[in-house]
């Protein structure tokens, strides 16, 4: 044919685009008591929709945890902080994408290794920042208000040294009961600050101050769903552990499989449900 040069670039895209899903966020709306249920089940209807890709990118993220773990000294918090906001973006954008109905793969499991890189492992430093410092002000706290108990309280806890078996006579149980109370409410305040930063970043392209006001905005908004939302993991979770236990005694190593499958479909469901959260109260679309 005249006139065309067989050495010209092709003019048709030879790959479509990748087309990343971003959802359109708004500022967190509150939800009511039913949510913290309602939760779990939209997250079980996502996990069956694509269950095999989701499952699959779940246990890569497991084992690079574990391997994050075992690194001496810094394994432990460097998994819980550094690589937390890589391992909520990959669940993120498998549960997106299965709720969008799109192709899913165990590869989305790592999506937080792309583009999003730097924003992520910024927010994992914060996050053992204020892993840290909030750790220090609960010991402080427990110290100030609670100063004959402490030191014993940490010894039985194995902080210092081999416990000595509880508390002695100079100590008593409010020391202790304070203890759990002060421990509780710091990291409840942390849980607030991280919840659903990762989110509002990732998927909602928010800076990081303005994703962490907004996840404490979100949470206490919605302290009676979550409230509601931990007593049904805590239920469901004895009815799973109880029940299957049952059947492991009575039923040998046929109990044991059924025990361990039902064990990880609660692990998944439970993981999945902070996707289902996360759009229940930044989008309108749950």
């Amino acid at each position: 044919m005249q006139g065309e040069n067989p050495y010209q670039e092709p003019q048709a895209e030879l790959l479509p685009k990748q087309d990343r899903l971003v959802l359109s966020i708004h500022p967190p709306r509150r939800r009511d008591m039913g949510a913290g249920w309602r939760w779990f089940v939209d997250a079980a209807r996502i996990l069956r929709s694509a269950w095999l890709p989701i499952a699959f990118g779940i246990f890569l993220l497991f084992f690079l945890l574990m391997a994050i773990q075992s690194i001496p000294v810094v394994g432990y918090i460097a998994s819980q902080t550094l690589f937390m906001p890589f391992f909520e973006a990959g669940i993120l954008m498998l549960g997106l994408k299965a709720d969008e109905g799109r192709r899913v793969s165990f590869k989305h499991a790592f999506a937080g290794f792309g583009e999003k890189c730097p924003q992520l492992l910024l927010m994992g430093v914060v996050m053992m920042a204020a892993l840290l410092g909030l750790t220090a002000v609960g010991w402080v706290l427990n110290y100030l208000v609670f100063p004959a108990t402490t030191p014993q309280i940490y010894e039985v806890l194995g902080f210092f040294g081999t416990s000595a078996g509880g508390l002695d006579e100079s100590g008593d149980l409010s020391g202790m009961a304070g203890y759990y109370v002060i421990t509780t409410l710091v990291f409840l305040a942390y849980f607030s600050f991280f919840w659903f930063s990762t989110g509002l970043v990732f998927l909602g392209g928010k800076s990081i101050p303005d994703a962490i006001t907004e996840s404490i905005s979100g949470f206490y908004k919605n302290i009676v769903p979550f409230i509601w939302y931990g007593c049904v993991a805590f239920i469901v979770s004895l009815l799973v552990v109880g029940g299957m236990t049952f059947l492991m005694v009575y039923l040998g190593v046929f109990g044991v499989a059924v025990l361990i499958f039902f064990l990880i479909v609660m692990i998944l469901v439970f993981l999945m449900s902070h996707y289902s959260s996360f759009r229940d109260i930044y989008t309108d679309t749950l």
